[in-house]
């Protein structure tokens, strides 16, 4: 089921273990439940035509504590995958590690492990947001990502 928590400002899928982090424009009413349905429902439907974009793709994938509930196994199929759909178009992989569990072993993919973080770091928390690990974080974070971004013009 889907439900609020009020503590945190987002829905939670408890099913499935999904935390919608960046709804935290949203609060516990119909209207907003409806527009959560909305932007998922638009957010897919992006991410199927970015599969069949002939346009270069940076895929950026988060992994922390309290960010991803997967295991360090399913990203390896999520990148399978996408790299299957994908075929042979130009893509490249940023995997942002916070939790420091993931151990890198594709060849084209760029891991960031930030080992100055707190392992539980979530850009969002009002705690880490203007901290100098945060700033420090967010920083190399873009250099990596317009390191890659590079590779395409």
């Amino acid at each position: 089921g889907l439900i609020w928590s009020k503590p945190f400002n987002h829905y939670i899928n408890t099913k499935k273990g999904i935390y919608y982090l960046h709804e935290d424009d949203l609060s516990d009413t119909p209207e907003d439940l409806e527009t959560l349905h909305k932007r998922f429902k638009e957010r897919i439907n992006n991410f199927r035509e970015a599969l069949k974009s002939d346009k270069p793709i940076i895929f950026i994938f988060h992994y922390g504590e309290k960010l991803s509930r997967c295991h360090p196994e399913e990203f390896d199929a999520l990148y399978t995958e996408i790299k299957r759909l994908r075929g042979d178009k130009q893509m490249s992989f940023l995997v942002i590690d916070t939790a420091q569990s993931l151990q890198p072993k594709f060849q084209d993919v760029e891991y960031y492990i930030p080992d100055f973080l707190p392992r539980d770091y979530v850009w969002h928390v009002e705690a880490y947001r203007y901290t100098k690990e945060g700033i420090r974080f967010e920083s190399e974070m873009m250099d990596k990502l317009l390191k890659l971004a590079r590779l395409y013009q």
